[in-house]
């Protein structure tokens, strides 16, 4: 709904804004006033998505039971909407990592670089999450990790320091703080498990029971990189299972 809202707003609000500035007797020269619409209106489009994807956290965190309406609000007046391009990062290698964001929109795959150059990519993050670099958001250390849009993708942009506010003062955010580390251990439990697996056909079918949405998202050379096999193989272990 925001969506069509903000298209709305783009082919009108240009001629409101003209007409404000010539009824008004502005004198600026015609370019000056276009350029002047253009930026409201690119301000007012911003300010829509912005709208749009703080409404997307409030109503995942509104899931959780032991939020107040206040902490949630609270929580939402802090962020500021951000649109990353396919392929662009979100967190490279060797920082800190200083925000989280939900993704109200997009696909985002973890990654690193082994010794040998070669990519490995360990993490996915889909639409209705939070993304980060956790284990340097938590410890405040660098990480080789790297974290890459693999779509076009909308966030909701967090602070860290105003975060750890919320989790030391706050009932409800410490308790979904304490939420989003075991889940952060699962996952890495699970990958582990997924690892281990000593056939590549084990690994392929375990993904495909527990995380279909994944193939229907994400590239096959990085579903294979996750598992640890080749996308080759991969690409014929599908056809095997689907004959």
């Amino acid at each position: 709904m925001w969506h069509y809202c903000a298209y709305v707003v783009k082919k009108s609000v240009p001629f409101l804004c003209l007409a404000f500035l010539v009824s008004h007797k502005n004198l600026l020269r015609g370019e000056e006033v276009i350029e002047q619409t253009k930026g409201l209106t690119v301000e007012l489009s911003i300010f829509v998505y912005m709208k749009s994807a703080g409404k997307s956290m409030q109503k995942y965190l509104e899931r959780f039971d032991f939020f107040s309406p206040e902490e949630i609000e609270e929580a939402v007046a802090l962020g500021v909407y951000e649109s990353i391009q396919k392929g662009a990062y979100f967190f490279e290698e060797d920082k800190v990592c200083d925000k989280v964001a939900f993704v109200q929109s997009g696909v985002f795959r973890h990654f690193y670089y082994d010794t040998s150059g070669e990519e490995i990519t360990y993490c996915f993050t889909l639409a209705n999450n939070f993304v980060t670099a956790y284990s340097s958001f938590v410890s405040n250390q660098t990480t080789p990790e790297k974290i890459q849009a693999l779509t076009d993708s909308e966030l909701f942009v967090l602070p860290k320091v105003e975060i750890e506010r919320l989790i030391h003062t706050r009932k409800g955010w410490m308790a979904f703080s304490k939420i989003i580390a075991d889940k952060q251990y699962i996952k890495r439990e699970n990958r582990i498990f997924l690892l281990q697996k000593e056939k590549a056909k084990q690994k392929y079918e375990h993904l495909l029971l527990t995380k279909p949405e994944y193939f229907q998202n994400i590239p096959l050379q990085y579903l294979a990189s996750y598992i640890g096999i080749t996308q080759r193989h991969l690409s014929r272990l599908r056809r095997e299972i689907a004959f």
